[in-house]
């Protein structure tokens, strides 16, 4: 009869034994819950490496672990949303915008070629342009002429020749 009333205390508080985990706080076994945290109990049937008397944090909860001590809720999610921003901002400048100005130059160059300009395409063949016509080009490689889109030119120039800077004074 005694534990029959201990179990009716227990479920009006709200601590009934659930696989040996109560909602119980860590500091004070008959208090109500921490928010997002769950007390394991140390008399439940467990293996003795279990996390017993440990108040596990919830894994959507851990970013707050980041915040200053004694810090609100908001603090910590300002900090983290300046971690984030400033992550992109280094992969912009790092990976998007070189890469940007890398197609922007080469597309420069290619609006550039002229008759006699020698070309390697994309392919690997290295010729000299003969004739333009809108984006087609003619290119005499060896004894050969071949037509190739404009497009597929990967580099303006002598294959392995630096490039040439001008200078205006």
């Amino acid at each position: 009869m005694a534990t029959t009333m201990a179990r009716a205390a227990r479920r009006a508080r709200g601590s009934t034994p659930r696989d040996g985990a109560t909602q119980r706080s860590a500091t004070q076994p008959g208090a109500p819950p921490a928010a997002g945290y769950l007390y394991v109990d140390t008399r439940a049937t467990r293996p003795a490496k279990s996390l017993k008397g440990y108040c596990v944090p919830f894994p959507h909860e851990l970013f707050l672990l980041m915040a200053p001590a004694g810090a609100s809720k908001s603090t910590g999610l300002t900090i983290f949303l300046i971690q984030m921003g400033a992550f992109v901002a280094i992969i912009y400048f790092l990976m998007i915008r070189p890469k940007v100005q890398q197609e922007k130059k080469h597309r420069q160059r290619l609006s550039e070629i002229k008759r006699g300009d020698q070309i390697v395409t994309l392919g690997g063949i290295v010729g000299e342009v003969v004739h333009i016509k809108d984006d087609l080009l003619t290119v005499k490689t060896g004894e050969t002429r071949i037509v190739i889109v404009r497009d597929r030119v990967a580099q303006v120039g002598a294959p392995n020749a630096p490039e040439t800077t001008t200078t205006s004074s």
